[in-house]
């Protein structure tokens, strides 16, 4: 730019939130898998407690975070279980991650 103006809009608005939220949560069950040493095609069931808010905005991307991580199902639950079980922190927020393999 030479010259002029260029203008950003900061607004959040709640499907950029709920996007930002899907990434983290794929991000995190990305990494939970490969410390599993999955294989990549393999299935998985989640498990997920999270803040009623949270879980709205994750329920926004559900379809598109299971393509991503390939869980048959995430469960919003307030006891998350599976083979492995982490507590996340996300953006400041705690969230319970549990994830086991289809195969069991």
């Amino acid at each position: 730019f030479g010259e002029g103006e260029l203008f950003i809009d900061p607004t959040v608005t709640p499907e950029i939130e709920a996007e930002g939220w899907g990434r983290d949560l794929i991000r995190a069950i990305q990494q939970m898998r490969k410390n599993m040493k999955l294989n990549v095609e393999e299935f998985i069931f989640c498990d997920v407690k999270a803040e009623d808010h949270l879980v709205k905005l994750f329920k926004v991307w559900q379809e598109h975070i299971c393509g991503e991580v390939r869980a048959k199902q995430i469960t919003y639950t307030d006891a998350p279980a599976g083979e492995r079980v982490e507590d996340l922190e996300i953006n400041g927020k705690v969230i319970t991650v549990g994830v086991s393999s289809s195969k069991i």
